[in-house]
């Protein structure tokens, strides 16, 4: 019983010292309490979005009973020795084979559709969600479509600004159908804005007119629709291959891949859905990384300044019979009280910004996601974060064992209370700022922990400004294997390279032709594995060579270098292209950029190409620089109205670029987010210091009045100190951004296939962020140094 009661007595003891701690430093607390808040509120809804959008793919891909693997191939390419090797392999276990019709030239509310639309027949087994007018759900019963109507992906509305009501017109061989926007489904599948086609859904009694359509006019060289086939390959419970290897041996067994223009497996679509969101999460993950290191700076100099403070307090206690693991308990105590305040409130706020996540990456991802809480994940990790930090306090509060009791007596201070290794002269000029620097001079431990993290919030602030930026310059365009021109056109299937002369010809009547780059994409199969090539007329287009050359001869490739990881192969490899039956070996030249089909491509010339399929290259896209830019929207309408029968001309705008508008868009958003952040902990950091230094020279502040400083004066001393912390900072963030931005970067997107994006720097991305950084001190240490105010002269004769 009397242990019991001794027990209680010393936990009451350390509890009434907590209590008054807490009361006494409740700025401190009140911070860590923000901080793990804004931690714990980032990284669930990061953890909770991920989840989400995956649990949401796997079952939207269940519901409408998508394939392992899915090829789009042609009516013609899919014989029946196909379909007999694929249904006949072990590893297969049954397929399912949708019939369409692709519209390969088609006008989506009056722009041209920039891929193919395969056109499904909306059957009563129509099984894909149809949004509501808000979209924040699905219609329980969807209308069925009549003759005229379409179902479109929702992605749609981003890609061509569509609306319900809007047009969308097919272009036939010799006429056009017109069909309307009924509204917008969700397709978990090739929905997504990045995929590069789409499929849409019509009534049964427009499929079967687009059929006939198809039937009366397939000897006609116009006709700008086929027949296809999404054929839906189940891959067998008992084979024991990836679904990687699964694809590579059908198509070694079949050539189906050889033979479709695409053929993707469920997990390469459920990849190529999330790849921005997968971005965005890896840079908000290591901001968060950044705000833990950031966070533990903060307890590192609150526990610091606070054993210096309570010096006497603490000798006291320990005279008292107060051990020094009873003293280090109360501030573990008191931090992990404030961790798990912030901890809880972080994990509630985030339930409406994962909701509010998921609504900004719908129009990219295509997918209503769930708005659920990964809690038992997000509460691990926030576990982890809990424990190291608190490992961190009790490791900075080990200097207690060094309070004595004795020295206690003597207020703890030491023989020389004003030390600097720099002895900076008072002077009548410039006497505040020589007050500053000797301050700061004089409080390098205290001030170091805020430039420590004015450092790192300039270098991630400015890295995400110079991406923001980068992305639409020329420079970093043509890095990622873009071209930038003029006047971009799309070829009708009338086009051939034997046009190219007639056209360039009359562009030259008007104005000089600078440069012109004619392209074509397509997918052929690099030793049995499909992958997205990109082919160009001429070897010099290839303006993002990272190592080696270009590919001069028709024998040559190139390969991006996340290809090169993946089969392997490097510059001076031999490997076999193939398409339909046809193949070639090929040495690769050298090493590319190309950001499509998450950088695995590889890239070749149209001789290189004409080799292989032993027929003549039709380009699908051609580009032109002008000599004289007033005249571009000139010869833009006259290629439009002379050669309207073989392209369609538009004027290039890299602002308006959907693939960079997209990428612009996302980084935008987070870069905002980052911002805001990041002027929030800078008001945390600045009211937390202010009111430690405040406490720490309220008798210099006396002092100071004494001799006739104003309130003013005193405050404006005050502020300057922490523009000179924040310049500091500053200039060190700016160092490590030239350091580490670019490794930083190149690491975070070389998962949408930039392994090597050109930064730029300018004096906009180095004095936005440094700018809003000072001023945002100035004006919060201006704020928190009203107390001022409050001190009197009669201080000093208190002490």
């Amino acid at each position: 019983m009397a242990f019991f009661n001794g027990m209680v007595g010393v936990s009451m003891d350390i509890f009434t010292i907590l209590k008054a701690n807490i009361r006494y430093k409740k700025g401190a607390f009140k911070s860590i309490i923000f901080l793990m808040l804004i931690i714990s509120m980032a990284l669930t809804s990061i953890i909770s979005l991920n989840d989400n959008i995956s649990s949401t793919l796997e079952k939207a891909f269940n519901k409408i009973d998508t394939g392992d693997i899915v090829s789009f191939i042609s009516d013609k390419n899919l014989t029946d020795d196909i379909k007999a090797k694929v249904t006949n392999s072990q590893d297969v276990d049954y397929v399912k084979d949708i019939e369409c019709i692709a519209a390969d030239n088609a006008t989506v509310n009056n722009k041209l559709s920039t891929s193919a639309i395969f056109l499904v027949s909306g059957h009563d087994s129509f099984k894909y969600p149809v949004f509501n007018n808000k979209e924040t759900g699905f219609v329980n019963n969807p209308e069925s479509l009549e003759s005229g109507e379409i179902y479109v992906p929702i992605s749609y509305k981003t890609l061509y600004n569509c609306k319900t009501g809007s047009k969308i017109t097919i272009e036939l061989a010799d006429s056009k159908m017109n069909l309307t926007v009924k509204g917008f489904i969700q397709d978990a599948f090739i929905g997504a804005y990045v995929m590069g086609i789409k499929q849409a859904f019509i009534s049964a009694e427009d499929y079967i007119k687009f059929s006939n359509l198809y039937s009366e006019n397939i000897t006609n060289p116009n006709i700008s629709i086929i027949k296809f086939h999404i054929y839906n390959i189940y891959q067998s419970d008992n084979s024991k291959l990836s679904t990687g290897k699964f694809k590579t041996n059908i198509n070694a067994i079949s050539g189906i891949c050889n033979n479709s223009i695409y053929t993707m497996s469920s997990r390469e679509a459920m990849k190529y859905t999330k790849i921005f969101t997968d971005v965005g999460s890896n840079i908000l993950y290591v901001f968060i990384i950044l705000l833990l290191f950031i966070v533990m700076i903060i307890m590192g100099h609150s526990i610091s300044t606070g054993i210096e403070m309570d010096y006497v307090n603490l000798g006291v206690l320990k005279s008292q019979g107060f051990t020094k693991g009873k003293l280090r308990s109360i501030f573990v105590l008191q931090y992990f009280i404030a961790e798990l305040i912030g901890a809880v409130w972080g994990t509630i706020i985030a339930i409406p910004v994962t909701r509010l996540l998921g609504n900004i990456f719908q129009p990219i991802t295509g997918i209503l996601a769930v708005s659920d809480i990964s809690l038992l994940k997000s509460l691990s990790a926030i576990i982890g974060i809990m424990v190291l930090e608190i490992l961190f306090v009790f490791f900075k509060t080990a200097k207690i064992s060094k309070i004595s009791p004795v020295k206690a007596i003597s207020g703890g201070k030491d023989s020389v209370y004003f030390d600097s290794w720099i002895n900076i002269p008072i002077g009548k000029k410039a006497l505040s700022l020589r007050l500053a620097l000797r301050q700061f001079m004089s409080n390098k431990r205290q001030h170091l922990c805020t430039v420590v993290v004015v450092a790192i919030l300039v270098f991630f602030m400015m890295s995400m400004t110079i991406v923001t930026n980068s992305i639409t310059s020329k420079t970093a365009i043509e890095s990622l294997g873009g071209i930038i021109s003029d006047i971009d056109c799309k070829s009708t299937k009338n086009m051939t390279m034997d046009k190219a002369d007639e056209i360039e010809f009359e562009i030259n009547k008007i104005t000089p032709v600078v440069n012109s780059v004619y392209s074509r994409n397509d997918y052929y199969a690099l030793d049995n594995a499909q992958y997205y090539a990109s082919v160009y007329n001429k070897p010099e287009a290839f303006k993002s060579i990272l190592k080696g050359r270009i590919p001069l001869y028709d024998n040559e490739i190139v390969i991006t270098e996340i290809l090169s990881d993946e089969i392997e192969k490097g510059i001076g490899d031999t490997v076999t292209v193939s398409t339909k039956n046809k193949e070639k070996k090929y040495i690769i030249s050298g090493l590319f950029q190309y950001m499509n089909d998450v950088g695995k491509c590889f890239g070749m010339t149209f001789a290189t190409a004409e080799r292989i399929t032993q027929e003549k290259i039709r380009p699908g896209y051609f580009y032109y620089v002008i000599k004289d830019k007033s005249k571009i929207q000139k010869v833009t309408d006259m290629l439009n109205e002379k050669f309207s029968d073989v392209l369609s001309a538009t004027v290039y705008d890299i602002k308006k670029d959907a693939n960079v508008k997209t990428i612009q868009d996302s980084l935008d958003a987070i870069t905002s987010l980052i911002y805001i952040i990041s002027v929030v902990i800078v008001l945390v950091i600045v009211t937390m210091v202010c009111a430690k230094t405040f406490l720490k020279e309220k008798i210099d502040i006396g002092i100071y009045k004494s001799i006739g400083f104003t309130d003013r004066n005193i405050r404006f001393h005050f502020t300057l100190r922490f523009i000179v912390v924040s310049v500091v900072g500053s200039v060190f963030g700016i160092i490590l951004s030239l350091l580490l931005t670019s490794k930083m970067i190149n690491s975070l997107f070389r998962i949408i296939g930039i392994s090597s994006l050109a930064t730029e720097y300018s004096l906009f991305t180095i004095l936005a962020p440094t700018v809003l950084i000072c001023v945002c001190f100035v004006v919060f240490s201006y704020f928190s140094s009203r107390k001022v105010k409050k001190v009197s002269v009669n201080e000093l004769i208190f002490e």
